[in-house]
């Protein structure tokens, strides 16, 4: 009997330790890191509204951002993970996929993407695929761009074109770009970057895709864009800028921004552009809304015979590093940032292509930032992406340099691709994944 007395009195004064202790763990407050870009800490964030929603379900959980600019924000994940003090939560642009995955700094989030229902199915499958390096998904899709034809629609008048019909193949861009062309005026039919960066050879993939050509092969070991859909691709800029003399060989030594300035101010009547021009000509030019559809138009690329509507996307995901020591709240954090209800108002404001079916089944909302979004939709179940290796960069360059070969008349088309591959060919024989 005294024995259990003295058992009572025992747990009765552990009892309340016990329970204060696990009270204790449960106010203990918890900090999820999330390193991002820059520019998406503006505006209502989608990272901020969703942190706020996480709270009221975990008020013990904080979440603070670092935003950081492009090259500094992917330098920095390396740095911090490869030391072991990496945030939980990282924006990855999706050429850095591969080179992140194969060194371990994202984790696996197949299980857990699986066990969202809808979340998976939601989002177009060519960027439910691109979420993946061999075979394991490490990221959810935040938002995207898409390539496009943009063109001037009262220069398409003065060169007696019909404003409503843009080029819709190889063969009428060329002679589009010939009747718009005006040397007196200094008119330019077609614009694309050329100088040295890897907005020429992003700017170039889609006429490689349109025409049934890839980039590497499928397991990304070899050079493929050498084929005979590349050579058609480059052969085109050639003749665009050689031949008929439409496109000025100064694009060789200016910036993408500096393209997309000509176009602003007439100096070129179509070019390719990521996205549209609606935030230069509303806020530089003063148009309105109706002023800029009826002053420029956006179309699908045009396509070679035989070939197929192709384009091109770049973007970013949300991933989780191997340094979280909460990757489960991690996750359930970012599955809220990528809703549609948290997302939409956002990308709206920054005239941004979402990647998930729900959002863009809301066109009518887009559309008043994104003019000539039923465009992008249409074309973006057909993009493709950059390989996500660690060796993009130093592939790019090649690329690049036998496009720049071939547009300054050093090699033929053919000739310059083949070097360019046997150069990236030696690059992949080297790579560690």
């Amino acid at each position: 009997m005294k024995r259990t007395i003295l058992w009572l009195l025992v747990l009765l004064i552990l009892f309340p330790l016990a329970l204060t202790g696990a009270e204790r763990r449960e106010s203990e407050e918890i900090v999820l890191t999330a390193m991002v870009r820059d520019y998406s800490l503006n505006y209502d964030t989608p990272w901020y509204t969703a942190a706020e929603k996480f709270s009221e379900k975990y008020p013990h959980v904080r979440i603070e951002f670092e935003g950081l600019p492009y090259n500094d924000q992917r330098e920095k994940v390396l740095i911090t993970v490869g030391a072991e003090r990496g945030p939980d939560i990282v924006m990855v642009d999706c050429i850095w996929l591969g080179e992140f995955a194969s060194n371990n700094i994202l984790i696996d989030l197949t299980s857990r993407i699986s066990a969202v229902p809808g979340l998976r199915d939601d989002y177009i499958e060519s960027f439910q695929q691109s979420s993946k390096w061999n075979g394991i998904e490490y990221g959810l899709w935040l938002w995207t761009d898409v390539r496009m034809l943009s063109y001037n629609k009262d220069l398409f008048r003065a060169a007696g074109l019909d404003p409503n019909k843009p080029p819709a193949t190889w063969a009428e861009l060329r002679e589009y770009a010939k009747k718009l062309t005006n040397p007196a005026t200094g008119v330019w039919g077609y614009a694309f970057p050329a100088f040295s960066t890897d907005h020429t050879a992003d700017r170039w993939y889609p006429f490689l895709y349109m025409a049934g050509g890839q980039i590497l092969s499928d397991d990304y070991t070899r050079a493929a864009f050498n084929s005979e859909a590349g050579v058609q691709a480059l052969q085109l800029l050639v003749d665009l800028m050689r031949n008929d003399k439409v496109s000025p060989t100064d694009l060789l030594g200016i910036s993408e921004s500096d393209v997309s300035n000509g176009f602003f101010t007439e100096k070129y009547a179509m070019q390719i552009k990521v996205g549209e021009f609606w935030a230069d000509f509303r806020d530089k030019g003063g148009l309105t809304f109706d002023e800029y559809k009826n002053k420029i138009g956006v179309a699908p690329l045009p396509v070679p015979p035989g070939g197929s509507i192709a384009t091109g996307s770049g973007g970013w995901l949300a991933a989780i590093t191997r340094d979280s020591k909460h990757p489960d709240l991690a996750f359930e954090y970012i599955t809220m940032v990528v809703e549609t209800y948290n997302m939409t108002e956002f990308l709206i404001k920054q005239g941004a292509i979402p990647t998930r079916k729900s959002m863009l089944a809301l066109e009518d909302r887009f559309l008043s930032a994104v003019p000539y979004f039923n465009v992008a939709a249409e074309v973006l179940p057909h993009t493709q992406f950059r390989p996500p290796i660690p060796e993009y960069s130093q592939i790019s360059s090649e690329i690049v340099f036998a496009i720049q070969s071939a547009l300054t008349g050093r090699a033929a088309p053919k000739a310059a691709l083949d070097l360019a591959a046997q150069r990236v060919n030696a690059i992949l024989d080297q790579r560690k994944w």
